[in-house]
């Protein structure tokens, strides 16, 4: 990977444990991750699967509720300006190279602020189509172009939450005439058809909708839900990883001694993370 001239990305990522739970819970469950080899959403049977995702039809995308990825979760902060990420969550954590957790699958969220304009046409009459299609042939237009009157503007929470919807409506109505077609002249293009759906599905919910973060722009810095400042990547499923591929645990200093005597094959570097 190419040397940053930089400071305001890491070349590391990093993953920090525990929080709300107490010191000496963060600090067991630092040492059964770096015993274990895993970084996981669900300590039930890890693996490096594509995961699962929970959906919930009633939810809204733009509340972060609508998808719900079984992911393992990591910051790109230099680790020179963790003290507001290490305040949120513990000072109990672990780094891998960048270019380590982008081999697995690690991957930027997409961020959207909910407040962001968005201008959209609206869903015009067929009587309003032809006024204006009149009017482009009139004007010698190829196309058609909308008026002022004919674009509406909304926000990104909205026009997402009404577009996930849609989405949902539409993927079932395809799967249903699909089903349908399934008994016709030809039975294998229907299951053909079938796959296609399931993979655009897949592709779309866990490699597009689970890597979408929503936030609200005007929070303050330091805010528990002002989330663009967490700079997240995700990995969808769960990390399988050695100790060597480990850059950097982070524990507070006066755990240093312990950590010492209770990790003893760790020979990376360790960071003392005190709030």
């Amino acid at each position: 990977m190419i040397e940053p001239s930089q400071q305001y990305v890491s070349k590391e990522l990093s993953h920090f444990v525990g929080r709300a739970h107490p010191e000496q819970t963060q600090y067991q469950l630092l040492l059964r991750i770096l015993r274990s080899g895993w970084l996981t959403y669900s300590s039930d049977n890890p693996n490096e699967s594509l995961g699962e995702i929970l959906i919930h039809p009633d939810a809204k995308i733009s509340k972060n509720e609508l998808y719900n990825p079984g992911m393992v979760c990591f910051c790109d902060i230099p680790v020179q300006d963790l003290t507001i990420h290490t305040r949120k969550y513990s000072c109990f954590g672990l780094a891998f190279s960048k270019e380590f957790l982008i081999k697995k699958g690690g991957t930027p969220v997409y961020y959207l602020p909910r407040k962001a304009r968005v201008r959209t046409p609206k869903r015009l009459s067929p009587e309003r189509m032809s006024q204006l299609a009149e009017k482009n042939l009139s004007l010698g237009r190829a196309s058609i172009e909308l008026e002022e009157e004919d674009w509406e503007v909304t926000t990104k929470a909205e026009y997402f939450d009404k577009m996930l919807q849609t989405y949902q409506r539409m993927m079932s109505l395809l799967s249903e005439l699909i089903s349908r077609t399934s008994s016709g002249p030809d039975p294998q293009e229907s299951v053909t058809h079938y796959y296609d759906l399931t993979d655009l599905r897949l592709f779309l919910d866990f490699h597009v909708f689970s890597y979408l973060k929503f936030f609200d722009h005007d929070l303050l810095e330091d805010h528990p839900e002002n989330y663009y400042f967490e700079r997240e990547w995700r990995i969808v499923g769960s990390l399988r990883f050695n100790i060597d591929d480990i850059i950097r645990v982070f524990i507070p200093k006066a755990y240093a001694k312990q950590f010492r005597e209770g990790y003893p094959d760790y020979f990376g570097q360790i960071t003392f993370v005190d709030t």
